[in-house]
């Protein structure tokens, strides 16, 4: 029996699973997100050897059981780099570099969601990516072409509390945001968030977290949240309508 580890490594978290051939999954593991190139390709190995462990001993198994991997990881946004990971990969995994495959993120996650040759897809988690597949195999991602204020929930974030900032200030419409930001930042007031911020002692934490913030409050009609996910939305959507037109 031929055993496959499958990996997931975004920004915020590393997936693995542990397949046999006939594709029953046997084994998950978890491990901190990582991304090797902000934060080191022996930051990103060490999570997935991390999570690839968990799902190697769930599933009974050893490292050396292994036959292939294969891995749909955040950062491989450069011709070079899928073959600088795969390489990282069979070093983590102890397997040879042609049974080791790596993608960007989005090309697994649109893998997943269809059969189809060509298609396309927005990935947004901490960041996004947007990537377009199509019947021939030809493949774009935007990776380092979208800029930060459209980099996912990272990015809803920021939007969020510049709209905190705009109701204080007076130059956008007051919001329930306001209180919701100030009780998880743990501020007595937006002036001191807003100081914090310019001092740079907004932990990344904060405004990663905001997007299921500005969820609930569009859910209970606040209407400065329904227009930020409004706008995102449609900031974002724009990259999947040029992907498309860029393959016809």
């Amino acid at each position: 029996m031929k055993y496959i580890l499958g990996i997931d490594q975004g920004g915020s978290k590393t997936h693995a699973v542990v397949a046999d051939e006939q594709g029953r999954l046997l084994g998950l593991g978890r491990a901190a997100g990582a991304c090797h190139s902000m934060h080191g390709m022996a930051a990103a190995m060490a999570a997935v050897g991390e999570a690839a462990d968990q799902a190697l001993d769930m599933a009974g198994l050893r490292q050396e059981d292994l036959y292939a991997a294969a891995g749909g990881l955040t950062g491989i946004d450069w011709a070079d780099e899928a073959g600088l990971v795969r390489d990282a990969l069979a070093r983590t995994l102890s397997l040879p570099p042609e049974r080791v495959e790596a993608v960007n993120d989005c090309i697994s996650a649109l893998r997943a969601a269809t059969s189809k040759a060509e298609g396309c897809i927005l990935c947004a988690g901490t960041g996004l990516n947007c990537a377009v597949r199509d019947s021939r195999g030809s493949t774009y991602a935007f990776g380092f072409y979208i800029p930060d204020r459209d980099q996912g929930g990272m990015a809803l974030g920021w939007r969020a509390l510049q709209a905190v900032y705009d109701a204080e200030s007076g130059m956008g419409e007051k919001t329930s945001l306001t209180m919701s930001v100030l009780e998880i930042a743990g501020a007595a007031g937006v002036d001191e968030l807003l100081r914090r911020q310019v001092t740079g002692r907004i932990p990344a934490s904060l405004p990663i977290g905001l997007p299921v913030v500005v969820e609930k409050a569009a859910l209970a009609g606040d209407r400065v949240a329904i227009a930020l996910l409004d706008t995102f939305g449609r900031d974002v959507a724009r990259y999947a309508v040029a992907a498309l037109k860029r393959f016809g």
